[in-house]
Protein backbone atom coordinates (compact mmCIF):
# COMPACT_ATOMS: atom_id res chain seq x y z
CA UNK A 1 0.00 0.00 0.00
CA UNK A 2 1.54 3.23 -0.88
CA UNK A 3 2.66 5.83 1.93
CA UNK A 4 1.69 9.29 2.64
CA UNK A 5 5.05 11.18 3.12
CA UNK A 6 4.71 13.48 6.10
CA UNK A 7 7.77 16.09 6.23
CA UNK A 8 8.51 17.41 9.38
CA UNK A 9 7.65 21.50 9.60
CA UNK A 10 11.24 23.38 8.74
CA UNK A 11 12.94 25.84 11.53
CA UNK A 12 13.95 28.77 10.34
CA UNK A 13 17.57 27.52 9.02
CA UNK A 14 19.64 30.18 10.91
CA UNK A 15 17.53 28.82 14.78
CA UNK A 16 19.92 27.32 17.28
CA UNK A 17 23.30 27.72 15.86
CA UNK A 18 24.67 27.88 18.99
CA UNK A 19 23.69 24.05 19.12
CA UNK A 20 25.33 22.49 16.01
CA UNK A 21 26.75 24.38 12.71
CA UNK A 22 24.90 21.98 10.83
CA UNK A 23 21.26 23.46 9.96
CA UNK A 24 19.97 19.53 8.95
CA UNK A 25 21.35 18.33 12.63
CA UNK A 26 19.38 21.30 14.24
CA UNK A 27 16.33 20.49 12.05
CA UNK A 28 16.66 16.84 13.23
CA UNK A 29 17.39 17.70 17.07
CA UNK A 30 14.66 20.01 16.68
CA UNK A 31 12.50 17.44 15.79
CA UNK A 32 13.08 14.96 18.48
CA UNK A 33 12.22 18.25 21.21
CA UNK A 34 15.44 19.33 21.32
CA UNK A 35 16.05 22.90 21.66
CA UNK A 36 19.00 23.83 23.78
CA UNK A 37 22.37 23.42 23.94
CA UNK A 38 22.21 21.12 27.01
CA UNK A 39 19.70 19.21 25.90
CA UNK A 40 21.31 18.05 22.60
CA UNK A 41 24.68 17.81 24.74
CA UNK A 42 22.17 15.15 26.87
CA UNK A 43 20.58 13.52 23.89
CA UNK A 44 23.99 13.38 21.78
CA UNK A 45 25.98 12.03 24.64
CA UNK A 46 24.36 10.12 27.29
CA UNK A 47 26.40 10.05 30.69
CA UNK A 48 25.44 7.25 33.10
CA UNK A 49 26.31 9.39 36.36
CA UNK A 50 24.03 12.45 35.12
CA UNK A 51 21.46 10.71 33.09
CA UNK A 52 20.30 7.54 35.42
CA UNK A 53 17.18 8.18 38.29
CA UNK A 54 17.84 7.29 41.85
CA UNK A 55 15.81 4.01 42.12
CA UNK A 56 15.33 5.28 45.98
CA UNK A 57 12.88 7.70 44.04
CA UNK A 58 10.48 4.86 44.26
CA UNK A 59 8.08 5.07 46.19
CA UNK A 60 8.31 1.84 47.85
CA UNK A 61 12.01 1.11 46.76
CA UNK A 62 13.30 1.46 50.23
CA UNK A 63 10.41 -0.65 51.45
CA UNK A 64 11.54 -3.49 49.29
CA UNK A 65 15.24 -3.55 49.53
CA UNK A 66 15.13 -3.90 53.49
CA UNK A 67 12.70 -6.60 52.61
CA UNK A 68 15.10 -8.75 50.55
CA UNK A 69 18.64 -7.49 52.72
CA UNK A 70 16.49 -9.45 55.68
CA UNK A 71 15.53 -12.63 53.39
CA UNK A 72 19.23 -12.84 52.32
CA UNK A 73 20.24 -12.27 56.28
CA UNK A 74 18.07 -14.70 57.64
CA UNK A 75 18.14 -17.41 54.61
CA UNK A 76 14.39 -17.49 54.02
CA UNK A 77 13.35 -19.30 50.29
CA UNK A 78 12.85 -16.75 47.82
CA UNK A 79 11.20 -17.05 44.75
CA UNK A 80 11.32 -15.03 41.44
CA UNK A 81 8.26 -15.68 39.50
CA UNK A 82 9.05 -14.18 35.78
CA UNK A 83 7.45 -14.19 32.35
CA UNK A 84 8.02 -16.25 29.32
CA UNK A 85 9.32 -13.49 26.90
CA UNK A 86 12.46 -11.86 26.31
CA UNK A 87 11.57 -8.60 29.13
CA UNK A 88 10.77 -11.41 31.70
CA UNK A 89 13.42 -13.73 31.32
CA UNK A 90 16.21 -10.70 31.00
CA UNK A 91 14.54 -9.18 34.23
CA UNK A 92 14.68 -12.68 36.18
CA UNK A 93 17.92 -13.33 35.26
CA UNK A 94 19.08 -9.49 36.53
CA UNK A 95 17.76 -10.12 39.90
CA UNK A 96 19.09 -13.21 39.80
CA UNK A 97 22.37 -12.65 39.55
CA UNK A 98 22.12 -9.69 42.14
CA UNK A 99 21.09 -12.22 45.29
CA UNK A 100 23.26 -14.69 44.34
CA UNK A 101 26.27 -11.30 44.88
CA UNK A 102 24.53 -11.16 47.93
CA UNK A 103 25.00 -14.97 48.87
CA UNK A 104 21.29 -15.79 48.06
CA UNK A 105 20.07 -18.81 45.77
CA UNK A 106 16.68 -17.73 45.05
CA UNK A 107 14.34 -20.23 42.99
CA UNK A 108 13.40 -18.64 39.37
CA UNK A 109 10.06 -19.53 38.43
CA UNK A 110 9.07 -18.92 34.39
CA UNK A 111 5.67 -20.09 33.86
CA UNK A 112 4.71 -22.01 30.80
CA UNK A 113 2.90 -20.07 28.09
CA UNK A 114 0.59 -22.73 27.13
CA UNK A 115 -0.27 -24.82 30.29
CA UNK A 116 -0.16 -21.71 32.48
CA UNK A 117 -0.47 -18.68 30.68
CA UNK A 118 0.27 -15.14 31.68
CA UNK A 119 0.82 -13.81 35.25
CA UNK A 120 0.73 -15.74 39.00
CA UNK A 121 -1.35 -18.40 39.18
CA UNK A 122 -2.98 -19.98 41.72
CA UNK A 123 -1.51 -23.05 40.71
CA UNK A 124 2.22 -21.24 41.34
CA UNK A 125 1.31 -20.29 44.48
CA UNK A 126 0.62 -23.51 46.14
CA UNK A 127 3.68 -24.88 44.28
CA UNK A 128 5.79 -21.79 46.50
CA UNK A 129 4.01 -23.05 49.39
CA UNK A 130 5.09 -26.39 49.19
CA UNK A 131 8.43 -25.08 48.52
CA UNK A 132 7.98 -23.23 52.30
CA UNK A 133 8.86 -19.54 50.23
CA UNK A 134 8.44 -16.67 52.28
CA UNK A 135 9.42 -13.99 50.20
CA UNK A 136 8.17 -14.07 46.22
CA UNK A 137 9.51 -11.22 43.42
CA UNK A 138 6.85 -10.81 40.55
CA UNK A 139 8.88 -9.46 37.51
CA UNK A 140 7.00 -8.52 34.44
CA UNK A 141 3.70 -9.83 36.00
CA UNK A 142 2.13 -9.60 39.19
CA UNK A 143 0.25 -6.01 39.35
CA UNK A 144 -2.87 -7.42 37.85
CA UNK A 145 -2.84 -11.02 39.89
CA UNK A 146 -4.98 -9.45 43.25
CA UNK A 147 -6.39 -12.99 43.83
CA UNK A 148 -2.61 -15.11 43.40
CA UNK A 149 -0.78 -12.35 45.68
CA UNK A 150 -3.38 -12.36 48.53
CA UNK A 151 -3.70 -16.04 48.96
CA UNK A 152 0.37 -15.95 49.44
CA UNK A 153 -0.12 -13.22 51.89
CA UNK A 154 -2.78 -15.10 53.54
CA UNK A 155 0.01 -17.88 53.98
CA UNK A 156 2.67 -15.42 55.58
CA UNK A 157 4.52 -14.78 52.03
CA UNK A 158 5.31 -11.31 51.28
CA UNK A 159 5.10 -10.68 47.88
CA UNK A 160 7.30 -7.75 45.98
CA UNK A 161 5.96 -6.36 42.51
CA UNK A 162 8.39 -5.66 39.72
CA UNK A 163 6.45 -4.65 36.90
CA UNK A 164 5.22 -2.00 34.21
CA UNK A 165 2.15 -3.21 32.42
CA UNK A 166 -1.31 -1.68 32.79
CA UNK A 167 -2.08 -1.40 36.50
CA UNK A 168 -5.60 -2.60 37.11
CA UNK A 169 -8.16 -0.10 39.81
CA UNK A 170 -7.75 -1.94 42.96
CA UNK A 171 -3.64 -2.89 43.28
CA UNK A 172 -2.26 -6.60 44.74
CA UNK A 173 -1.81 -6.71 48.35
CA UNK A 174 1.72 -6.84 48.14
CA UNK A 175 4.69 -5.90 50.36
CA UNK A 176 6.04 -3.78 47.99
CA UNK A 177 5.08 -2.42 44.16
CA UNK A 178 7.94 -1.23 42.32
CA UNK A 179 6.21 -0.05 38.48
CA UNK A 180 7.10 3.22 37.28
CA UNK A 181 3.73 4.18 35.64
CA UNK A 182 0.86 3.79 38.69
CA UNK A 183 -0.56 6.84 39.63
CA UNK A 184 1.00 8.49 42.64
CA UNK A 185 4.03 6.72 42.07
CA UNK A 186 6.91 9.61 42.09
CA UNK A 187 9.77 8.09 39.78
CA UNK A 188 10.00 10.42 37.39
CA UNK A 189 10.70 8.37 34.02
CA UNK A 190 7.58 6.36 32.87
CA UNK A 191 8.17 3.90 29.92
CA UNK A 192 11.12 1.53 32.18
CA UNK A 193 10.94 -2.39 30.67
CA UNK A 194 10.47 -4.97 33.54
CA UNK A 195 14.08 -5.50 33.14
CA UNK A 196 14.62 -1.58 33.38
CA UNK A 197 12.58 -1.84 36.96
CA UNK A 198 14.56 -4.66 37.69
CA UNK A 199 17.94 -3.28 36.83
CA UNK A 200 16.88 0.01 39.12
CA UNK A 201 15.69 -2.74 42.38
CA UNK A 202 19.05 -4.16 41.58
CA UNK A 203 21.13 -1.37 41.74
CA UNK A 204 19.44 0.05 45.20
CA UNK A 205 20.14 -3.37 46.23
CA UNK A 206 23.62 -3.55 45.59
CA UNK A 207 24.22 0.18 46.89
CA UNK A 208 22.63 -0.41 50.45
CA UNK A 209 24.62 -3.85 50.55
CA UNK A 210 27.81 -2.27 49.51
CA UNK A 211 27.78 -0.75 53.28
CA UNK A 212 26.13 -3.35 55.27
CA UNK A 213 27.69 -7.23 53.99
CA UNK A 214 29.44 -6.70 50.58
CA UNK A 215 32.31 -4.31 51.66
CA UNK A 216 32.38 -3.25 48.05
CA UNK A 217 33.78 0.10 47.02
CA UNK A 218 31.70 2.52 45.12
CA UNK A 219 33.77 1.52 41.79
CA UNK A 220 33.19 -2.08 42.44
CA UNK A 221 29.55 -1.59 42.74
CA UNK A 222 29.12 1.06 39.68
CA UNK A 223 31.11 -2.06 37.09
CA UNK A 224 28.93 -4.74 38.48
CA UNK A 225 25.75 -2.70 37.61
CA UNK A 226 27.21 -1.90 34.32
CA UNK A 227 27.83 -5.63 33.52
CA UNK A 228 24.16 -6.23 34.03
CA UNK A 229 23.21 -3.16 31.10
CA UNK A 230 23.15 -5.73 28.45
CA UNK A 231 20.49 -7.50 29.85
CA UNK A 232 18.62 -4.03 29.97
CA UNK A 233 19.37 -3.29 26.33
CA UNK A 234 17.59 -6.65 25.22
CA UNK A 235 15.00 -6.21 27.21
CA UNK A 236 14.26 -2.67 26.47
CA UNK A 237 14.27 -2.84 23.14
CA UNK A 238 12.22 -6.58 22.72
CA UNK A 239 9.38 -5.09 24.44
CA UNK A 240 9.71 -2.05 22.44
CA UNK A 241 9.64 0.50 24.79
CA UNK A 242 10.73 3.93 23.64
CA UNK A 243 14.44 5.21 23.32
CA UNK A 244 13.99 8.04 25.06
CA UNK A 245 15.04 9.59 28.49
CA UNK A 246 16.13 7.04 31.04
CA UNK A 247 16.15 4.24 28.25
CA UNK A 248 18.29 6.07 26.05
CA UNK A 249 20.84 6.06 28.51
CA UNK A 250 20.36 2.17 29.34
CA UNK A 251 20.69 1.42 25.89
CA UNK A 252 23.45 3.50 24.88
CA UNK A 253 25.76 1.84 27.52
CA UNK A 254 23.96 -1.58 27.61
CA UNK A 255 25.00 -1.93 23.57
CA UNK A 256 28.13 -1.28 24.54
CA UNK A 257 28.12 -4.09 27.20
CA UNK A 258 26.37 -6.09 24.81
CA UNK A 259 29.33 -6.25 22.24
CA UNK A 260 32.07 -7.28 24.81
CA UNK A 261 29.73 -9.68 27.05
CA UNK A 262 30.88 -12.14 29.11
CA UNK A 263 27.84 -14.58 29.11
CA UNK A 264 28.94 -17.33 27.22
CA UNK A 265 25.51 -18.67 25.86
CA UNK A 266 24.83 -15.11 24.74
CA UNK A 267 28.62 -14.69 23.26
CA UNK A 268 27.23 -18.19 21.10
CA UNK A 269 23.93 -16.87 20.04
CA UNK A 270 25.41 -13.57 18.47
CA UNK A 271 27.40 -15.55 16.94
CA UNK A 272 25.15 -17.16 15.40
CA UNK A 273 22.70 -14.78 14.07
CA UNK A 274 25.79 -13.06 12.43
CA UNK A 275 26.33 -10.40 14.75
CA UNK A 276 29.54 -10.95 16.37
CA UNK A 277 32.62 -11.08 14.15
CA UNK A 278 35.98 -11.03 16.25
CA UNK A 279 39.64 -10.09 15.41
CA UNK A 280 41.93 -12.90 15.88
CA UNK A 281 44.32 -10.64 17.88
CA UNK A 282 42.34 -8.74 20.07
CA UNK A 283 38.83 -9.99 21.63
CA UNK A 284 36.47 -6.95 20.73
CA UNK A 285 33.85 -6.96 18.41
CA UNK A 286 34.38 -5.45 14.78
CA UNK A 287 31.44 -2.93 15.34
CA UNK A 288 29.43 -2.06 18.26
CA UNK A 289 26.16 -3.84 18.26
CA UNK A 290 23.08 -1.62 17.21
CA UNK A 291 19.47 -1.89 18.83
CA UNK A 292 18.21 -2.89 15.72
CA UNK A 293 20.69 -6.22 16.01
CA UNK A 294 18.77 -7.04 19.68
CA UNK A 295 15.50 -6.56 17.42
CA UNK A 296 16.01 -8.80 14.71
CA UNK A 297 18.67 -11.11 15.93
CA UNK A 298 18.60 -11.61 19.60
CA UNK A 299 14.97 -11.20 21.05
CA UNK A 300 13.73 -13.20 18.53
CA UNK A 301 15.70 -16.13 19.46
CA UNK A 302 14.79 -15.49 23.63
CA UNK A 303 11.24 -15.33 22.77
CA UNK A 304 11.18 -18.27 20.42
CA UNK A 305 12.22 -20.42 23.54
CA UNK A 306 8.38 -19.02 25.70
CA UNK A 307 6.30 -19.30 22.09
CA UNK A 308 7.51 -22.65 20.69
CA UNK A 309 8.82 -24.68 23.65
CA UNK A 310 10.02 -22.63 27.17
CA UNK A 311 11.00 -19.95 28.24
CA UNK A 312 13.93 -21.63 30.71
CA UNK A 313 16.06 -22.99 27.57
CA UNK A 314 16.00 -19.00 27.14
CA UNK A 315 17.06 -18.40 30.82
CA UNK A 316 19.38 -21.34 31.35
CA UNK A 317 21.45 -19.70 27.84
CA UNK A 318 21.85 -16.11 29.69
CA UNK A 319 22.72 -17.90 32.86
CA UNK A 320 24.93 -20.78 31.65
CA UNK A 321 28.83 -20.72 32.38
CA UNK A 322 29.71 -24.34 31.48
CA UNK A 323 31.31 -24.07 27.98
CA UNK A 324 30.09 -27.59 27.72
CA UNK A 325 26.36 -27.16 27.58
CA UNK A 326 26.56 -23.92 25.71
CA UNK A 327 26.17 -25.85 21.85
CA UNK A 328 23.22 -27.55 23.11
CA UNK A 329 21.52 -24.73 24.21
CA UNK A 330 22.31 -22.34 21.22
CA UNK A 331 20.98 -25.51 18.89
CA UNK A 332 18.10 -26.12 20.60
CA UNK A 333 16.57 -22.27 20.37
CA UNK A 334 18.16 -21.89 16.68
CA UNK A 335 15.82 -24.97 16.19
CA UNK A 336 12.52 -23.88 17.59
CA UNK A 337 13.58 -20.63 16.53
CA UNK A 338 13.52 -21.90 13.34
CA UNK A 339 9.88 -23.44 13.44
CA UNK A 340 8.47 -20.60 14.59
CA UNK A 341 9.34 -18.74 11.85
CA UNK A 342 7.84 -22.00 9.50
CA UNK A 343 4.86 -21.98 11.48
CA UNK A 344 4.59 -17.95 11.29
CA UNK A 345 4.53 -18.24 7.95
CA UNK A 346 2.34 -20.40 7.26
CA UNK A 347 0.02 -18.33 9.17
CA UNK A 348 0.34 -15.52 7.36
CA UNK A 349 -0.94 -16.77 4.63
CA UNK A 350 -3.59 -18.17 6.15
CA UNK A 351 -4.63 -15.04 7.60
CA UNK A 352 -4.63 -12.95 3.81
CA UNK A 353 -6.71 -15.54 2.43
CA UNK A 354 -9.35 -14.67 5.59
CA UNK A 355 -9.01 -10.50 5.18
CA UNK A 356 -9.71 -11.09 1.60
CA UNK A 357 -12.69 -12.40 2.55
CA UNK A 358 -14.00 -10.24 5.09
CA UNK A 359 -13.52 -7.60 3.33
CA UNK A 360 -12.66 -4.11 3.99
CA UNK A 361 -13.00 -2.97 8.00
CA UNK A 362 -11.60 -0.51 10.39
CA UNK A 363 -10.04 -3.34 12.23
CA UNK A 364 -8.51 -6.62 11.11
CA UNK A 365 -9.71 -10.11 12.98
CA UNK A 366 -8.38 -13.39 11.98
CA UNK A 367 -8.77 -16.66 14.00
CA UNK A 368 -8.06 -20.39 13.40
CA UNK A 369 -8.34 -22.87 15.66
CA UNK A 370 -5.15 -24.71 14.33
CA UNK A 371 -3.05 -21.32 15.30
CA UNK A 372 -0.60 -21.15 18.20
CA UNK A 373 -1.33 -18.93 21.18
CA UNK A 374 2.10 -18.61 21.13
CA UNK A 375 2.48 -17.19 17.67
CA UNK A 376 -0.36 -15.03 17.44
CA UNK A 377 1.12 -11.77 18.67
CA UNK A 378 3.99 -12.55 15.91
CA UNK A 379 1.21 -12.25 13.13
CA UNK A 380 -0.95 -9.64 14.56
CA UNK A 381 2.46 -7.20 14.59
CA UNK A 382 3.45 -8.41 11.33
CA UNK A 383 -0.25 -7.45 9.79
CA UNK A 384 -0.69 -4.68 11.68
CA UNK A 385 3.00 -3.16 10.37
CA UNK A 386 2.16 -3.80 6.64
CA UNK A 387 -1.76 -2.68 6.71
CA UNK A 388 -1.55 0.01 9.43
CA UNK A 389 -4.78 -1.06 11.17
CA UNK A 390 -5.14 -2.28 14.45
CA UNK A 391 -5.02 -6.10 14.61
CA UNK A 392 -6.83 -9.31 16.46
CA UNK A 393 -5.14 -12.37 15.80
CA UNK A 394 -6.49 -15.17 17.77
CA UNK A 395 -5.21 -19.25 18.39
CA UNK A 396 -7.05 -21.94 20.55
CA UNK A 397 -5.99 -23.53 23.50
CA UNK A 398 -7.53 -26.15 25.38
CA UNK A 399 -10.58 -25.17 23.50
CA UNK A 400 -10.49 -21.63 24.85
CA UNK A 401 -10.16 -18.77 21.87
CA UNK A 402 -6.91 -16.48 23.46
CA UNK A 403 -5.41 -13.58 21.18
CA UNK A 404 -3.27 -10.62 21.20
CA UNK A 405 -3.94 -7.52 19.29
CA UNK A 406 -1.19 -5.01 18.11
CA UNK A 407 -2.32 -1.16 17.56
CA UNK A 408 -1.47 1.54 15.40
CA UNK A 409 -1.10 5.24 16.59
CA UNK A 410 -3.71 6.41 17.58
CA UNK A 411 -5.33 2.97 18.55
CA UNK A 412 -5.59 1.72 22.73
CA UNK A 413 -5.43 -1.56 22.46
CA UNK A 414 -6.40 -1.75 26.58
CA UNK A 415 -9.45 0.45 26.51
CA UNK A 416 -11.15 -1.19 23.28
CA UNK A 417 -10.87 -4.56 25.65
CA UNK A 418 -12.55 -2.58 28.07
CA UNK A 419 -15.08 -1.19 25.81
CA UNK A 420 -15.90 -5.29 24.87
CA UNK A 421 -15.34 -6.87 28.12
CA UNK A 422 -19.05 -8.80 28.04
CA UNK A 423 -17.39 -10.86 25.63
CA UNK A 424 -14.01 -11.42 27.63
CA UNK A 425 -13.09 -13.90 30.41
CA UNK A 426 -9.52 -11.79 30.96
CA UNK A 427 -7.19 -9.40 29.52
CA UNK A 428 -4.12 -7.51 30.15
CA UNK A 429 -1.31 -5.78 28.90
CA UNK A 430 -0.25 -2.21 27.35
CA UNK A 431 -1.19 0.50 25.12
CA UNK A 432 -0.13 -0.90 21.92
CA UNK A 433 -0.10 -4.80 23.04
CA UNK A 434 -2.09 -6.72 24.92
CA UNK A 435 -3.74 -10.84 25.51
CA UNK A 436 -6.99 -11.60 25.68
CA UNK A 437 -9.05 -14.61 25.88
CA UNK A 438 -12.86 -14.98 24.92
CA UNK A 439 -15.40 -16.38 27.02
CA UNK A 440 -17.01 -20.28 26.43
CA UNK A 441 -19.91 -18.90 24.80
CA UNK A 442 -18.97 -15.83 22.68
CA UNK A 443 -18.35 -17.13 18.43
CA UNK A 444 -14.98 -15.35 16.70
CA UNK A 445 -17.75 -13.21 14.66
CA UNK A 446 -19.63 -12.09 18.06
CA UNK A 447 -16.47 -10.90 19.10
CA UNK A 448 -15.39 -9.11 15.96
CA UNK A 449 -18.93 -7.78 15.14
CA UNK A 450 -18.38 -6.27 18.97
CA UNK A 451 -14.81 -4.73 18.49
CA UNK A 452 -16.23 -2.84 14.98
CA UNK A 453 -18.52 -1.60 16.76
CA UNK A 454 -16.31 -0.36 20.10
CA UNK A 455 -13.80 0.73 17.66
CA UNK A 456 -16.41 2.99 15.48
CA UNK A 457 -18.01 4.37 18.57
CA UNK A 458 -14.72 5.35 20.09
CA UNK A 459 -14.40 7.37 16.96
CA UNK A 460 -11.30 5.63 15.74
CA UNK A 461 -10.52 5.25 11.65
CA UNK A 462 -7.94 3.58 9.73
CA UNK A 463 -6.24 5.87 7.34
CA UNK A 464 -2.98 4.96 4.67
CA UNK A 465 0.60 4.06 6.40
CA UNK A 466 2.31 7.31 6.42
CA UNK A 467 6.18 8.24 6.55
CA UNK A 468 7.24 10.40 8.91
CA UNK A 469 10.08 12.15 7.13
CA UNK A 470 12.92 14.78 9.13
CA UNK A 471 13.85 17.57 6.68
CA UNK A 472 13.97 18.17 2.82
CA UNK A 473 17.51 18.48 1.83
CA UNK A 474 19.94 18.57 -1.51
CA UNK A 475 22.39 15.28 -1.36
CA UNK A 476 25.33 18.02 -0.94
CA UNK A 477 23.79 18.65 2.68
CA UNK A 478 24.23 14.90 3.62
CA UNK A 479 27.87 15.34 3.95
CA UNK A 480 30.01 12.89 5.56
CA UNK A 481 30.77 15.29 9.01
CA UNK A 482 26.95 15.46 9.30
CA UNK A 483 26.42 11.89 8.90
CA UNK A 484 28.50 10.98 11.16
CA UNK A 485 26.96 13.08 13.69
CA UNK A 486 23.29 11.97 12.96
CA UNK A 487 25.06 8.38 13.59
CA UNK A 488 24.94 9.76 17.30
CA UNK A 489 21.85 10.27 17.16
CA UNK A 490 21.49 5.97 17.95
CA UNK A 491 20.14 3.98 19.41
CA UNK A 492 17.39 3.95 17.06
CA UNK A 493 14.00 2.45 17.76
CA UNK A 494 10.64 3.42 19.28
CA UNK A 495 10.40 6.82 20.17
CA UNK A 496 13.95 7.38 17.99
CA UNK A 497 13.64 6.64 14.79
CA UNK A 498 16.34 6.86 12.27
CA UNK A 499 16.57 9.54 10.94
CA UNK A 500 14.84 9.94 7.33
CA UNK A 501 15.44 12.61 4.50
CA UNK A 502 13.57 13.83 1.46
CA UNK A 503 15.69 14.82 -1.49
CA UNK A 504 13.30 15.63 -4.75
CA UNK A 505 14.39 15.05 -8.15
CA UNK A 506 17.55 12.63 -8.46
CA UNK A 507 18.34 10.98 -11.55
CA UNK A 508 19.52 7.20 -11.19
CA UNK A 509 22.08 5.53 -12.70
CA UNK A 510 25.12 2.57 -12.69
CA UNK A 511 21.92 0.53 -11.54
CA UNK A 512 22.55 -2.98 -10.42
CA UNK A 513 20.69 -5.65 -8.31
CA UNK A 514 22.19 -7.49 -5.49
CA UNK A 515 20.72 -10.02 -3.39
CA UNK A 516 20.14 -13.80 -3.80
CA UNK A 517 17.43 -13.39 -5.25
CA UNK A 518 18.17 -9.85 -7.09
CA UNK A 519 15.35 -7.82 -5.22
CA UNK A 520 17.91 -5.30 -3.73
CA UNK A 521 19.24 -2.30 -6.02
CA UNK A 522 22.05 -0.54 -5.72
CA UNK A 523 22.37 2.55 -7.62
CA UNK A 524 23.62 6.03 -7.90
CA UNK A 525 21.70 9.14 -7.74
CA UNK A 526 22.37 12.50 -8.68
CA UNK A 527 19.93 15.72 -7.57
CA UNK A 528 19.77 18.78 -9.22
CA UNK A 529 22.80 20.58 -7.84
CA UNK A 530 24.33 17.80 -9.58
CA UNK A 531 25.71 15.95 -5.93
CA UNK A 532 26.18 12.70 -6.30
CA UNK A 533 25.51 9.90 -3.75
CA UNK A 534 25.66 6.36 -3.80
CA UNK A 535 22.48 4.17 -2.35
CA UNK A 536 20.56 1.20 -2.08
CA UNK A 537 17.05 0.04 -1.85
CA UNK A 538 16.79 -3.27 0.14
CA UNK A 539 13.76 -5.74 -1.31
CA UNK A 540 12.96 -2.75 -3.97
CA UNK A 541 11.90 -5.76 -6.70
CA UNK A 542 10.03 -7.43 -3.93
CA UNK A 543 6.57 -6.58 -5.32
CA UNK A 544 7.13 -5.33 -9.46
CA UNK A 545 9.89 -3.97 -11.41
CA UNK A 546 10.49 -0.72 -9.22
CA UNK A 547 11.03 2.48 -10.26
CA UNK A 548 14.78 3.31 -9.59
CA UNK A 549 15.56 2.50 -13.22
CA UNK A 550 18.71 3.72 -15.24
CA UNK A 551 17.56 7.35 -16.46
CA UNK A 552 14.86 7.56 -14.18
CA UNK A 553 14.27 11.05 -12.42
CA UNK A 554 12.60 9.98 -8.80
CA UNK A 555 11.88 11.52 -5.00
CA UNK A 556 13.80 9.27 -2.70
CA UNK A 557 13.54 9.28 1.38
CA UNK A 558 16.34 7.70 3.25
CA UNK A 559 18.62 7.02 5.91
CA UNK A 560 22.28 8.52 5.61
CA UNK A 561 24.68 6.01 6.89
CA UNK A 562 28.61 5.58 6.59
CA UNK A 563 29.42 2.88 4.83
CA UNK A 564 33.23 1.84 5.05
CA UNK A 565 34.38 -0.76 2.02
CA UNK A 566 38.24 -1.64 1.91
CA UNK A 567 38.85 0.93 4.52
CA UNK A 568 37.17 3.73 2.70
CA UNK A 569 34.54 5.62 4.45
CA UNK A 570 31.51 7.33 2.44
CA UNK A 571 28.52 8.30 2.78
CA UNK A 572 25.48 5.46 1.34
CA UNK A 573 21.88 6.59 1.25
CA UNK A 574 19.36 3.31 2.80
CA UNK A 575 16.48 4.19 0.94
CA UNK A 576 13.30 3.30 2.26
CA UNK A 577 10.60 5.00 -0.33
CA UNK A 578 10.62 6.25 -3.87
CA UNK A 579 8.53 7.50 -6.49
CA UNK A 580 8.45 9.42 -9.55
CA UNK A 581 9.20 12.91 -9.60
CA UNK A 582 6.36 15.44 -10.89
Amino acid sequence: MPRVWKVANQMHKDALQDIHPSWLVRQLLWNRGIQSVEGAQVFLKPDYGRDLHDPFLFRDMERAVERILRAVDEKETIVIHGDYDADGVCASAILATTLELLGASPHVHLPHRLEDGYGVSMNAIEQFLKMHAQLLITVDCGIANREAIGHAASHQVDTIVVDHHRAPKRFPPAHAILHCDIPGEPYPFRKLSAGGVAFKLAQAIVRTARFKTLHLSERNVEAFEKWLLDLVAISTVADVMPLIGENRTLVHYGLRVLSRSRRVGLIALMRRAGLLKYREDVRENERMLRARDIAFGIAPRLNAAGRMAHASLAYDLLRVEEDTRVDELVQELERVNQQRQRATDAMYAEALIQMKRLGDTPIIVVANNDWSVGLVGLLAGKLADEYARPVFAIGNIKGRWTGSCRAVPGFDCISTLEGVAPCLMRWGGHTDAAGFTLRNDVTIEAFRNALIVAVLQGGFSHHRPHLDIDARAGLEEVGETTVETLESFAPFGEGNPSPLILTTNCRVCEVSTVGRDNMHVKCMVVDEEGARKRAIAFHHMRDDEGILKEGAVVDIVYEPRMNTWNGKREVELHIKDSRLSE
